[in-house]
């Protein structure tokens, strides 16, 4: 298998993390190791020193971060990369939205949202039909605390209702990852290395 071909997951921290939280994601998400990991790093700092995909209080950074990431994902688009997935917890899964439905965001073959949601952001607008070849994984915690699950729900009855394949989970958890969530991700992402993905 040559290099642009390999199966690559790309993944995004949350907020006041690190790309190194993100690669350990990917990990647990990929132990077997089958996927390139890909774990891109925020461009805003947080007062701890960690890093944030965007910040209410700086304008045009969510547009930024999308940007961002729809340039590391076009760039392994062009070489070849496939399957191609992206997924993103809480913060980098609003950011991961934000790069992924823009007017020129490139198509991926999968996007797991976990303890997402949309963001807003004065110019920054959302084609949802730049998802509709893309299978989406929602999963959420029914007891977040941070991000109540509404968002969830509603982010996927909007990408069903304009024809995105989507798959709901909701979980016994708060604002984190599970190892339930953990399992059921997994299988969802292994369906994508086989050519049909599991709900």
């Amino acid at each position: 298998m040559t290099s642009g071909s390999e199966p690559t997951l790309v993944v995004l921290h949350g907020h006041d993390s690190t790309s190194k939280h993100g690669d350990e994601l990917a990990r647990d998400l990929d132990p077997s190791g089958r996927w390139r990991h890909v774990a891109p790093e925020g461009p805003v700092e947080t007062p701890s020193g960690n890093r944030a995909w965007f910040s209410v209080n700086q304008p045009g950074s969510l547009r930024s971060a999308g940007q961002q990431l729809s340039a590391v994902v076009d760039s392994f688009s062009r070489e070849g990369s496939h399957p191609l997935v992206v997924v993103g917890y809480s913060q980098g899964a609003a950011a991961a939205l934000c790069g992924l439905m823009g007017p020129l965001s490139p198509v991926v073959d999968g996007l797991a949202v976990i303890s997402g949601f949309l963001a807003e952001e004065d110019g920054v607008t959302y084609d949802v039909a730049r998802l509709v070849r893309t299978p989406v994984l929602v999963q959420h915690g029914i007891d977040d605390e941070v991000v109540p699950e509404f968002f969830a729900t509603d982010l996927a009855s909007m990408l069903r209702g304009s024809g995105v394949e989507v798959t709901l989970q909701r979980l016994a958890a708060g604002h984190s990852i599970t190892p339930e969530g953990l399992a059921a991700a997994r299988l969802w992402l292994d369906g994508h290395l086989d050519g049909s993905p599991q709900d």
